[in-house]
């Protein structure tokens, strides 16, 4: 699959799919958001 042929899949995923109907959602990221809250930085206004 060449660069051009990979853009075209992926706009077309973005285009086309809900955010249910792929598998990097999640409902709850627990591990991201671990991970950021592990640094302790307080949230900025």
């Amino acid at each position: 699959m060449n660069n051009s042929d990979k853009k075209n899949h992926w706009e077309t995923v973005y285009e086309t799919k809900n955010p249910n109907e792929v598998s990097w959602t999640q409902e709850v990221p627990k591990t991201s958001l671990d991970f950021i809250f592990s640094f302790g930085v307080k949230k900025a206004r």
